[in-house]
């Protein structure tokens, strides 16, 4: 019991690493009438997926989490990338669009990271409409002189938008450096595919843990569902204590026998 009460401690670490403090405002970049100025795409270099993939044949022989993403330098700021655009009302919007081509996912990193009073952060897919944001400075910490690093979750989709909105009133300008693009390559479940089982799209075995159906599974909805570090409690929960393998959970799409 000790054991498996520390695995759950582990868990809900886990979580708080993927978990984004955000607003849930949408972005000017999705708002209908918003005029943006025509902008290139930033297009990364494709990693070399050939040889990842046979790195990936004997890593993944060995206990642990499976790798699925690979990370690719980069240096984007609002100096030396994107465009600006003023609006009417005097406040200013910058955006950068970057493609990775053939990503099934982006999930990008900031050494450095912080907003003034009265700005807003967003990142999302012009594809699929997905949206992280508004990240206000409150969600942040550091300050100008010291800023910290950060992170955005996964964007779903080889194309992702960077979008920083800033007020007529705030004058000091932000410090965001984008120094790592995660290039997400296999184990991603994709809910706005519509070509695979995305939102609406669950099996007959499927019930929502949200229902009155799932009020006996709540403590079991708190666990890691994040497919690469799901794999691997998994094979944790079934080496501690074989007495729980009957459980089943519903995660986001599928049905897991644990």
């Amino acid at each position: 019991m000790k054991k498996i009460i520390v695995l759950s401690a582990f868990c809900v670490v886990v979580l708080n690493l993927y978990a984004q403090r955000a607003t849930g405002e949408q972005p000017y970049g999705l708002m209908d009438g918003f005029r943006a100025q025509p902008q290139a795409i930033t297009v990364l270099q494709t990693p070399d997926i050939a040889r990842i993939v046979e790195e990936d044949l004997e890593k993944d022989t060995h206990p642990g989490p499976s790798r699925y993403a690979c990370a690719m330098p980069v240096s984007f700021t609002t100096e030396n990338s994107g465009n600006w655009q003023q609006l009417d009302d005097g406040s200013k919007i910058w955006r950068l669009k970057v493609s990775a081509p053939d990503a099934l996912a982006t999930i990008t990193y900031y050494d450095r990271f912080w907003l003034p009073e009265g700005a807003k952060f967003f990142v999302y897919s012009e594809d699929t409409r997905q949206t992280i944001g508004a990240i206000i400075p409150e969600f942040i910490e550091g300050s100008r002189e010291k800023p910290l690093g950060f992170a955005t979750a996964e964007i779903y989709g080889e194309n992702v938008v960077y979008e920083y909105y800033q007020p007529s009133s705030v004058k000091e300008p932000p410090v965001i450096h984008i120094n790592r693009i995660d290039y997400a390559y296999r184990n991603v479940n994709n809910p706005y595919n519509n070509g695979g089982r995305g939102l609406g799209k669950a099996l007959p075995c499927n019930i929502n843990i949200n229902c009155p159906e799932g009020c006996n599974w709540q403590m079991e909805q708190m666990t890691c569902n994040h497919r690469s570090w799901r794999d691997y409690l998994i094979k944790k929960i079934k080496k501690y204590e074989n007495k729980i393998c009957n459980i089943l959970v519903y995660g986001g799409n599928d049905c897991h026998w644990m």
